[in-house]
């Protein structure tokens, strides 16, 4: 659950830069429609799911010579609720989406590889 902190005004990104400098380490906030907003720290499941996530990628990008992400033309985004995972995919200005579940598999052209939704899920139990 998120928590809004009570301004009067609403802020900039400069503003809002300078006023997360007072705030403690541990804290993440974000700047929603010119008020900062508190967030929930990450769940472990969640913690998880990125670190497969992030392994699975590096994996296949390292070999290349580049990032885990190679550009914003593919964003999954991989639910924490259920095997569930959304990608989409840019083609000029146009958007696409496909929904996968546990046993699909991002395909990764981009990288010349794919990722299996369950490899995402390892380490977790539904």
């Amino acid at each position: 659950m998120a928590l809004a902190a009570k301004r009067d005004a609403r802020m900039d990104g400069s503003e809002f830069r300078l006023w997360i400098e007072g705030r403690p380490a541990h804290e993440r906030w974000e700047l929603l429609d010119g008020e900062p907003v508190l967030l929930a720290p990450p769940r472990e499941r969640h913690q998880r799911i990125v670190m497969n996530l992030a392994g699975r990628l590096d994996a296949l990008a390292e070999p290349r010579g580049c990032r885990a992400m190679p550009g914003l033309a593919v964003l999954p985004i991989v639910y924490s609720d259920g095997a569930r995972v959304e990608v989409w995919r840019r083609a000029g200005d146009d958007w696409s989406v496909a929904a996968l579940g546990p046993g699909g598999t991002v395909s990764l052209p981009e990288l010349d590889g794919a990722v299996p939704v369950r490899d995402l899920y390892r380490g977790l139990a539904f």
